[in-house]
């Protein structure tokens, strides 16, 4: 059965998994890599880390919208729900792989930038979770009823 409630929830689980498993990346490269010490050509993977943080930082955001504003036309609360689900984790996929990259960047060159930036888009993953207000505000345009979003009990 397809409620919002369970819409949700599930959407909830995947947010969860996701910056868990940033999380945990970004813990066991930390302390397998704890003595490192940083060499000659750290400086280029601080900014090819940089660089890419930037940008699927920005890409991230920008698909988001992309993503889900044909919502906004569909009247099937469904397809709404399905095009916010697409670009929210297309969204933290491109958040999830600034994580990766950077941490791995890190081990390599031991450059604690990298490290900070990894952490910086973890913080990023986290906070942008799926909350019901922002979800309404995207996929319903000004002339509907969004109020519908925070019954758990309706059924698309």
């Amino acid at each position: 059965m397809n409620t919002i409630g369970n819409y949700f929830r599930t959407l909830g689980i995947l947010h969860a998994a996701l910056c868990s498993g940033a999380g945990v990346c970004i813990l066991m490269l930390r302390f397998m890599g704890k003595d490192h010490t940083p060499g000659d050509d750290a400086q280029i993977f601080l900014i090819v880390g940089g660089a890419i943080a930037v940008a699927n930082v920005i890409m991230s955001r920008v698909l988001l919208f992309k993503i889900v504003s044909p919502a906004q036309q569909q009247s099937d609360l469904g397809t709404k729900l399905a095009l916010f689900r697409s670009g929210f984790v297309v969204q933290m996929a491109l958040l999830e792989s600034v994580v990766i990259i950077n941490i791995i960047l890190w081990f390599i060159a031991a450059n604690t930038y990298n490290l900070g930036i990894a952490l910086v888009a973890l913080f990023l993953m986290i906070y942008r979770r799926p909350a019901r207000t922002f979800v309404r505000d995207m996929i319903f345009n000004p002339n509907e009823d969004g109020k519908i979003i925070f019954n758990d009990d309706v059924e698309y």
